[in-house]
């Protein structure tokens, strides 16, 4: 054979070789990157379900009110936060439900919230106390039942929350409260805020004329006025406020159906209070002042207060705040942060809830509240690329090798930016006695 045509044989046989090894790469190293690729997005999903599986968010899906808050048994202080009034609203009314069903009385504080107090008169009218304050009904009288001490003591303590009366004004009232004993006449509040007390010493004289008083008695009731004077601007001042921010307050004709929280807690029912708005202190103080009497005597109950802010309230703060025997509160507000003048102090409030329900918050407050729901451990991925160089001037890399790099981080259970664009009845709930978070909508 000729020597040249020889050499070319050659080389064709050659040229064929090298393109079959060629393409025999091509499907080894297109095959590599498929089961490459199959394999990182299986380990991307088990990775993402670790993360989710660390959360330990408990997706609730659709729930009712009475799986939040099941009758059964009794949940102690609630907040509810964000969200509709309407979906709140719903929250109250199966809390006031266990309450009431656990022999718990429930005292409702809020601020013109109609729909709630027609909620409420619909499921508890005819089955247990259920009465209904609010300036077309101005039934409140919280000192028809207390003889003169308590009447006192009460009043001392109501006016703490502005000019404070001083222990000489507790003698100055106990004997009003006395002389309109005598005179025949059960002490209310708008008869304190008349009494003439400039004619306190003739009033004792004229009772003692007529034989309703001794000597002795007389004598102790001019002392104590006398003793008590000096509070008299205090108690004018106390009384000038009261009535004029309390539209609820009972007159003369509207005592013989008059309410009071002592009175609810006594029939075990419910008591819903429309203070039209708690920025009106002295009578946000003189509902407080009962209502501590009450929880100080050991008596039951669960107060509820749906409101936009307590800052103009910090002895009511100060109350709620303590840790009381028999006492439970369940707040409710578009905004927490705000109702409990919270700042940096809204940690101490959720360390005080035993739940925690979460609608649509402000930016602002979703960030305090997503960092009381906790951090944990984040597996974050990162995915290194290199690429092959066999066939380069095609543009293409399938000799590329990735790899995926792990390393942990500490994230928040819940980002703010979840709870600030939640929808209408979405919430996250947090359960303090177990630590649980949990996410559902409000059916």
């Amino acid at each position: 054979m000729d020597y040249h045509l020889k050499s070319q044989l050659n080389s064709d046989l050659k040229g064929t070789g090298d393109d079959m090894n060629r393409g025999a790469n091509f499907l080894v190293t297109t095959t590599a990157s498929l089961i490459s690729n199959h394999n990182r997005k299986k380990t991307l999903q088990k990775i993402n379900k670790m993360n989710d599986t660390n959360k330990r968010i408990v997706n609730l899906g659709y729930v009712y009110p009475d799986s939040i808050l099941p009758e059964r048994e009794l949940t102690a202080n609630v907040c509810i936060t964000g969200g509709t009034q309407e979906a709140r609203n719903s929250l109250i009314l199966q809390n006031c439900k266990q309450s009431v069903a656990n022999g718990v009385p429930v005292i409702i504080i809020h601020e013109g919230n109609y729909h709630l107090e027609y909620d409420v008169k619909k499921v508890f009218q005819g089955k247990c106390y259920c009465r209904t304050v609010n300036k077309s009904e101005p039934f409140y009288e919280p000192l028809m039942r207390l003889n003169d001490q308590e009447i006192s003591n009460l009043i001392i303590e109501a006016s703490k929350e502005g000019d404070m009366i001083e222990a000489d004004g507790l003698l100055y009232l106990r004997s009003i409260s006395c002389i309109a004993r005598k005179k025949g006449i059960n002490p209310y509040t708008r008869m304190l805020s008349t009494f003439p007390y400039s004619q306190a010493q003739a009033v004792i004289s004229g009772l003692e004329s007529k034989g309703l008083i001794n000597l002795s008695e007389a004598a102790s009731l001019r002392n104590d006025v006398a003793a008590g004077s000096s509070e008299r601007s205090k108690i004018d001042k106390f009384f000038s406020e009261l009535i004029s921010q309390c539209e609820i307050v009972a007159g003369k004709g509207q005592l013989a159906r008059s309410a009071s929280i002592s009175e609810c807690i006594r029939n075990n029912g419910i008591l819903s209070i429309d203070v039209g708005t708690c920025s009106k202190k002295t009578q946000l103080s003189f509902i407080r002042a009962e209502l501590e009497k009450c929880v100080k005597d050991g008596k039951a109950v669960r107060v509820v207060i749906d409101a936009m802010t307590l800052a103009d309230s910090p002895m009511m703060l100060d109350f709620l705040g303590k840790t009381h025997a028999m006492f439970w509160w369940t707040l409710s507000t578009p905004d927490i942060n705000a109702l409990v003048n919270g700042g940096k102090n809204l940690t101490a409030w959720i360390a005080l809830t035993h739940k925690t329900i979460m609608f649509a918050n402000s930016l602002g407050t979703s960030e305090a509240l997503s960092k009381e729901l906790g951090d944990y451990d984040f597996i974050e991925v990162t995915n290194t690329h290199g690429g092959g160089t066999d066939f380069g001037n095609f543009g293409l890399h399938f000799g590329a090798t990735d790899s995926l790099q792990t390393s942990t981080k500490r994230e928040m259970v819940v980002k703010p930016e979840d709870i600030s664009t939640l929808g209408d009845r979405e919430f996250f709930a947090l359960n303090n006695n177990t630590s649980e978070v949990m996410k559902g909508v409000l059916a």
